[in-house]
């Protein structure tokens, strides 16, 4: 580890590495750039230069396969005794990195999604939560976290399906999607055939050719409609 105080380091993290290094956390294994890119969003460059930074800074190590790193057991074992660094890191520092100033937006929205949601907490009930609830469930996330989801003002069923098609997709583990969910990462956008947008299954493949790629506009969703064609593909 470079010669600089861990707990002083993480909590200067901003930006793309403070990004990537929680899609580390989570993700518990050896992964690549490409992955990186895609959890995160960010694109080739920030992450390539997130990752060469946590690496010369020690927080990262290069795993056996080319351009992949893994979280430092060093930091593992710091962030397992100080859960609440990352928050502290991420709510101390506005991104000041000369990237974007996108960059700053997605940070500041992820500062107030957590901050919010003591608030969110609430006994929120709507017409949706029951819907909601059983998707969450369904995506394998189980009490007490599936409820406190459920009642968050972002969580509605087309919200949802988009996140948990896209993780059933990307073999997305269960800690990252709740990550997702909890930060209000933006949710794909559904298909009439309630698939992600750009699916290319026998199903949807005459939509890529439509200008709209057969888009469901959320007004449009009906949560006895998703049931259904979800009944369809079972059989």
């Amino acid at each position: 580890m470079a010669n600089i105080n861990p707990l002083t380091a993480l909590r200067s993290l901003k930006g793309a590495p403070l990004s990537c290094l929680v899609a580390l956390i989570f993700a518990n294994q050896p992964v690549g750039k490409e992955w990186l890119a895609r959890v995160t969003g960010y694109s080739d460059k920030p992450v390539s230069s997130a990752m060469d930074y946590l690496l010369e800074m020690g927080f990262v190590t290069n795993a056996a396969r080319t351009e992949s790193w893994e979280l430092h057991a060093q930091i593992r074992q710091l962030m397992i005794g100080n859960p609440e660094l990352l928050l502290e890191s991420t709510r101390n520092n506005s991104d000041s990195d000369p990237t974007t100033t996108a960059l700053t937006k997605d940070n500041n929205n992820q500062e107030k999604a957590v901050a919010e949601e003591q608030v969110e907490e609430q006994e929120i009930v709507d017409n949706n939560f029951a819907e909601s609830l059983a998707l969450i469930k369904s995506a394998g996330i189980g009490e007490p976290m599936a409820s406190r989801l459920a009642r968050m003002h972002h969580i509605n069923p087309y919200y949802l399906i988009g996140h948990i098609l896209q993780a059933q997709r990307d073999d997305t583990n269960t800690p990252l999607l709740i990550h997702r969910l909890r930060s209000r990462d933006p949710a794909p956008r559904l298909n009439q055939n309630y698939h992600l947008v750009g699916c290319k299954c026998s199903q949807c493949f005459h939509f890529v050719y439509s200008q709209d790629k057969g888009l469901l506009p959320i007004e449009e969703f009906e949560y006895k409609s998703y049931l259904e064609s979800v009944t369809v593909e079972s059989i």
